[in-house]
């Protein structure tokens, strides 16, 4: 059971060699994430679809005069993809507020300017693998430091990051 979309590629690309009668059951990876991974008739995935202009128009509906939505996000290899798509997505969003991204930055640079956020702005926390300086980080305690230092509400995707300070 490979749980999340690195460690099912992973899988499919060696499990000739890992186990080849064995049924795989790839776990929490989203659908978009899964393409090029190949399952088996014996195979199975639980996976979810991830709906980030959802995401910023629920963000937008409970802040309605919101100007401004940081994306703390880090900068692993999954981190970059879901950098690419959260840009793709943004443009729709040109018009009404913007978006701006913080993967490229040390989490102490993160708390900084979170801690300096204008009025009107709100924070959308999905995950922090690597920061963009190239350190791990542990999820809890990245998303421990931005609540504690944002001056925006901190939104975030799931029901693990619920009691830690998300809206």
């Amino acid at each position: 059971v490979p749980i999340g979309p690195l460690a099912a590629q992973f899988y499919a690309q060696n499990r000739e060699q890992l186990f080849p009668q064995v049924p795989m059951l790839v776990a929490v990876a989203e659908q978009r994430v899964m393409q090029g991974i190949t399952l088996g008739p014996k195979d199975g995935s639980l996976s979810l679809s991830l709906d980030i202009r959802k995401l910023f128009e629920n963000i937008l509906q409970l802040l309605p005069d919101t100007q401004r939505i940081v994306l703390v996000v880090g900068d692993a290899p999954i981190e970059r993809y879901w950098v690419q798509v959260t840009q793709q997505v943004a443009a729709a969003f040109s018009g009404r507020v913007s978006i701006e991204l913080m993967n490229k930055l040390s989490l102490a640079q993160v708390e900084h300017q979170l801690a300096a956020l204008p009025p009107r702005s709100a924070v959308l926390f999905p995950q922090m693998y690597v920061d963009g300086a190239g350190a791990s980080q542990d999820q809890d305690h990245a998303l421990q430091r931005v609540v504690a230092t944002s001056k925006a509400p901190v939104f975030g995707l799931f029901a693990s990051q619920l009691g830690k300070g998300i809206v």
